[in-house]
Formats: C-alpha cells, structure tokens, sequence
C-alpha cells in the first residue's frame, strides 16, 4: 500500500471548502461580521465611548450588573460561579439559572471585561447585538437573499425590535433570544438536506445555539426558538413538492431532535435549576408558586395578553404598550419595504414560496399567542405543556419581531429583484438606501430609548456612590466578614454583596428556598436574625431596642450586638455560643474558616441546608450534618481548620456527558462535510476543490 504525503492536507481542505460553502463562504463570513461590528458601532456609537448605558432599568442595574460581575469575578479566578454566598443568606448561584453562571460568553467576557465595571457589562450587551445582527443575516442568507436584504433583516431583528429592546430590560433573556436565527436556520437546513448525515450534523449545529439560549440565562428564549423552528419546518415541508406524512415526520424529528440534544448540552444548568426549584418558592408577581408545580394560574397569566392598542406601536418606535412594555416595531423601513415586497411577490408569482411564507408564518403564530391566551382559546393554548411555561404572553413580541425581520428582508429581496430588472443602478441605489435608511433609524430608536452614564440607577451611582454602601463595606470588613446585615431593596442594591465583599440577607431574585423564606421572618429582635448573623440592620423608620450605630441621610444603622459570627458552636444543651474565629475565607464556591485555638463539638455554619455541600476538618473528609435548618459539621476531635465547599455530585457527570455530546456533534459535522465534498467529487471530478477551475 503506497502512501502519499498529500492525503491529509486533500482531506482537511475538503473539509474547509465544505464548511465554507455551507456557511456561504470564508470570506463572505468576515465580510458580513465586519459589516456588521461596523453596523453595531455606527448604532451603539455612544455605548461603545460610555456615554450612554443599558444600565438604567431595575433588573439591569439590580440583576444582571452583579451577577455578571460575580461570573466575570470568578473567571478570573480559575472558577466556576455556582454558590452565592453574599445574598439572601448563602443561596444557590447557578440554580437560579436567570444568573447565567454556566454561559461559555460570559467566561469570555471575565477574560474581556473587568468584573465590577458597569462599562464592561456595556459592552458584553453590545457583543450580543453584533450577534444577533450576524445570525440573521446568515439566516436570510439561506433563504436565498442577497446581502442587502440580509443586512435589512438584521438590522431589525438586532437593533430596532422587541428583541433589541429587552436589552435594557433583562439583558440575560436578550442575550438568548439573539440565537433564534440560528435555530431556524439549522433546523430549516436538517430539513432540506439530502443524506442522512448532512440532517444529523444539522440537528446538532441546531442545538448548539438552542443550548447557549439556555445557558445565557432564560428557557423563553429557547422555548421561543423552537416554536419558530417548528413553523419553519411546517412552512419548508408545505411548500415542497413532496408534502407526504413521511416528510412531515423528517421535519417533525428535525425540530425534536435539536430539543433533545440542546437539552442534554445543557444539562448541568437544567438539573441545577430543577433541584432549585424543586425546593423553592417562585415569584409571579402577586404571588408564588410551590415546589410542588411551578406552572403560573391561567388568572395570572391572561391579563398578561397584549390588547389591541399595541397594533398601534408597528409604526412608531417609541411607543410601547403595556404589559410588559411590549412592541411591534420593526422600522418603519422594514415595514413599508416588507409590504411592497409582498406585493411584489403576489404579482410576480415568485417561487421561493417557503422563504416568503416564512416570516408571515411566524408573525402569524405569535400574534395568536400574545393576543389570544384569553378565554376559551388562551385556555387551550395554556395547557400545551411547553407554552405554559411563558407566564407573560406579551413576550411572544420577541417572535414577531423574528417573523418581521424575515419579512422585511424577503420583501426588501423581491422589491430590489424587480427593480433590477428595469435598471440594475437604480437597485443598487435602492439597496444601499434600504440599509442605511434602517440604520439610521434604529440609531434614533436607541438613542432615545438608552440614558446617559449619570443615571441614578447607573452602578456607578447607586452602588459605587452610594453612602450606606460605603459603611456596610466598612463594617463588613472590619469585623473580618463574620457578620451579614438586612436592607430592603429601596435602600441599597438588594444583590450588592455580588459586586463588593458585603455579606446580605436580602437579594433580589425569581425565587427564594422555601426553608429560607420560611425562617427569614424580617423581625430585627428574632433570634432567628442572631442565628443568622445579621450584626447591623438598616432602616429608615425607629425601631425601639436596637442599638444606633449612626446615620447615613436619613437612613438609620442599627447594631444587634447579640448576633452571632456565621460559624457558631452547638452546645450539647442546644445553646449557640460563638466559634473563635482567627480569619474567614471565602471563594465563590467554598468558605474556610481558620479558629483561634483548635476546638470540638458541633460547628454550624449560618447557612441553609442545600443538597451538593461537602466539609474537610483539618483537611480530612468530614460529614456535613445540619443544626436546625444550618450546615454544620461534627468535630470529634480538637480542630483549628474547617472548609465548607458546594460540590455537587452530579456537576461532573452531567458535564462530562455535555461535552461527549458536543464533541459527537462536531465529529458529526466534519463526516457529513468530507462525505458532502466526496459526492461532489464524485459527481464533477475536475472541480474537486475550488483552484482547480482557475488553473
């Protein structure tokens, strides 16, 4: 057998070339990233230079600033953020999900951004415009539309749409709703494809995108991609000549298949938030739902439906309507040149049936669910097993403006298409007017939807300048970081201890353990609060019996001299006395306290109980038992050191898992590539790779 030294370097370019046509082209890739980052610039010019901010609204500001700020922390820190300690007394970080603790994105941005800098997480929103704008226009690229159109529709989707507008609001579910194109995209093209492999690789590139929608911190966004991907499906497999059962079922696994696999990549932050939420109480806004089922009452859900008066924000962009601030705005642009494309289309009887169909498909289905979870119909629609997981309706806003962005580049491609053929000048002009007219509008929506760096809300401001955050850091580090202190929401970041090393019983989150919610019972004079080691409580009203600490305005510190450090002794006669702290250590995942003399007994640490904690006695295993509803250990024997670490068992092998699967996909992929580049060797010998026809 003879070998030949240009095997190897053949396959790999096969490889390439394959990669490259299907994506559209190497170059043609780095010509629409930078178009875009040159796009994002123009649009979020004053972001960019720190002149203006996403940062102004509650959740921004009071959310997504300190989480990003914890997981940019422990980036830097060769570790994964999965344990609160700073908030709500001790509380799961990557159970919550909204947090976002296991997006790859974000461990870049550790890497990128300083953790803390409110300019930082700026720019982590800013990346994700560019993403968004890259991804749709790849999407309107399958679709058979030229660059223009493409860049059309992405400039909606991107930067003047509901979905751009959620940046501001929850920057976590923006982060995941700009992967919607891409779920299209590949589902469409599993859809399409021709062999077996070239569906599988499809399916799995599909549910990488689906997974990071999870993992950026939201299931809406992911739940909305799939929705959008199943019409997709159903729109491609109508419009094929083959329309047969047998079909149906290939784009009905399609869709399937890029669930399930999207679900096992993200399978630790899943079975972290289900073993969160499986002991935790879930806000709703009047009320909460329990471990036992966290799906919100109908009642709560149908107020939540958008009235008619929000047809009324399609055309301008400033207006939105309640709930949730929703809107229907995709530019004024997008909307007339969708319209007459539309037109066009009719007219001319195009036959890209599937790509003009699409966008109408989908802007379809989310007005029905936005519009019509009411009555009879919303109830139905309520008890689909997926759907009833969006308590607000009003957020299928985020799918029509997917639709409309598809609309308008399909329009904008048939209106451009006709054009051309009376004057290809006047297309070009007409092409680069398009564009540019969308840019400059969704500049002007952004300019007057951001604010300025000198907001009130703005982290600089309501944490960094903010006096009472000051002395609370002052106190905390002075006493070494043994005691926490309570503040409601209206007085101080309720997630601060997330940006700076103050320890809180507050937080603001969806949800709260219910061991903890039960036992927080907000008494500054309960021994609960001295078990808990809350030291200084903050108050803007008298409360009789506390010591006065001081004043900051008008806000009042009050010392509990009788709460205990967070490590704390349980004496045979159930009396607390406390340890004898030398010095605490703290990383994101595991607490080490170092005591004055060695001591045994029974030590609690001032932290409820949660499944995955482990604890090392002078770097010997130990049991972790529980003292009430606290962590504590035994100590059989005089001990001066004791750690307390989250571990939990199942975080490896379920990450392990996670990553075989992704390495399967990716294997997948390079197969179904060298097979597609063998069969179009096969089929034109002579233009194998893509030199030869120049030589």
């Amino acid at each position: 057998m003879r070998l030949s030294t240009r095997s190897e370097p053949t396959k790999w370019r096969r490889i390439t070339v394959a990669a490259e046509r299907a994506l559209g082209g190497g170059r043609t890739i780095a010509g629409v990233c930078i178009f875009h980052a040159a796009v994002t610039a123009f649009v979020l010019f004053d972001v960019i230079g720190g002149k203006r901010t996403f940062l102004f609204f509650h959740d921004a500001c009071v959310q997504s600033f300190p989480w990003l700020t914890k997981i940019f922390d422990a980036t830097r820190h060769g570790e994964l953020a999965l344990w609160d300690f700073n908030t709500l007394g001790g509380t799961s970080f990557v159970g919550e999900l909204q947090p976002g603790a296991l997006y790859p994105l974000a461990w870049i941005g550790g890497l990128l951004f300083m953790p803390g800098d409110p300019h930082g997480v700026d720019l982590f929103i800013t990346l994700h415009f560019w993403l968004g704008a890259v991804a749709m226009h790849w999407l309107s690229r399958e679709l058979g539309l030229d660059h223009a159109s493409s860049a059309l529709g992405a400039i909606v989707f991107a930067f003047a749409s509901a979905v751009a507008f959620r940046a501001i609001a929850q920057p976590n579910l923006f982060a995941g709703l700009v992967y919607m194109p891409l779920t299209v995209l590949c589902c469409v093209r599993a859809v399409k494809s021709t062999t077996r492999w070239e569906a599988f690789a499809w399916v799995g590139a599909g549910a990488v995108p689906t997974s990071l929608s999870v993992l950026a911190g939201h299931v809406y966004s992911s739940i909305l991609a799939m929705t959008a991907a199943a019409v997709g499906a159903l729109v491609w497999t109508a419009a094929s000549e083959d329309r047969g059962a047998a079909r149906f079922l290939r784009a009905m696994r399609s869709v399937v298949g890029i669930a399930v696999t999207a679900t096992i990549l993200a399978g630790p932050q899943i079975y972290a938030a289900e073993q969160y939420f499986g002991l935790s109480y879930r806000w709703y806004g009047p009320g909460h739902t329990s471990p036992g089922g966290h799906t919100v009452p109908f009642s709560a859900v149908s107020p939540l439906v958008l009235q008619p008066e929000a047809l009324r924000t399609i055309w301008k962009g400033e207006d939105f309507s309640p709930p949730d601030e929703a809107t229907l705005f995709f530019t004024k642009t997008g909307l007339i040149v969708g319209s007459a494309g539309l037109l066009v289309a009719a007219l001319g009887r195009r036959r890209d049936k599937a790509a003009m169909l699409l966008g109408p498909a989908i802007m379809g289905v989310s007005l029905v669910l936005a519009f019509g979870m009411r009555g009879t119909l919303g109830r139905i629609l309520y008890a689909i097993p997926i759907l009833n997981v969006i308590r607000s309706p009003a957020r299928y806003a985020h799918l029509f403006a997917l639709g409309a962005a598809i609309f308008s580049a399909v329009g904008s491609a048939a209106v451009i298409s006709a054009v051309r053929k009376l004057s290809p000048l006047i297309a070009s002009g007409l092409a680069i007017a398009v564009v540019v007219g969308a840019a400059i509008e969704a500049r002007n929506i952004q300019g007057a939807r951001l604010r300025s760096t000198d907001n009130p809300e703005y982290p600089a401001q309501s944490i960094y300048a903010n006096p009472l955050v000051h002395e609370m850091t002052r106190l905390s580090v002075g006493e070494g970081l043994r005691y926490r202190f309570f503040a409601s929401k209206d007085l101080v970041n309720a997630n601060v201890g997330d940006v700076l090393p103050i320890f809180s019983t507050a937080g603001f989150r969806s949800s709260s353990r219910v061991i903890y919610h039960e036992y927080f019972n907000f008494d500054p004079k309960s021994e609960h609060m001295d078990l808990l080691a809350v030291r200084w409580w903050l108050s803007d009203k008298p409360i009789d019996g506390l010591k006065e600490l001081g004043r900051v305005g008008s806000t009042i510190i009050y010392e509990r001299p009788a709460a205990l450090p967070v490590f704390w002794i349980a004496q045979p006669d159930g009396r607390p006395v406390p340890a004898p702290i030398e010095r605490l250590d703290y990383t994101h995942n595991t607490v080490t306290v170092r005591l004055q003399e060695p001591i045994a007994g029974k030590l609690a640490f001032a932290q409820a109980t949660f499944p995955g904690w482990t604890a090392v006695v002078d770097g010997k295993p130990s049991p972790v038992e529980t003292e009430g509803i606290f962590l504590a250990t035994s100590l059989l024997s005089p001990a001066r050191v004791v750690a307390f670490r989250y571990h939990p068992a199942w975080f490896i092998p379920l990450s392990g898992v996670s990553l075989l699967v992704l390495g399967g996909i990716l294997c997948i992929i390079v197969f179904a590539a060298l097979d597609a580049a063998k069969v179009r060797a096969r089929a034109s010998p002579s233009s194998d790779l893509p030199e030869t026809k120049s030589r």
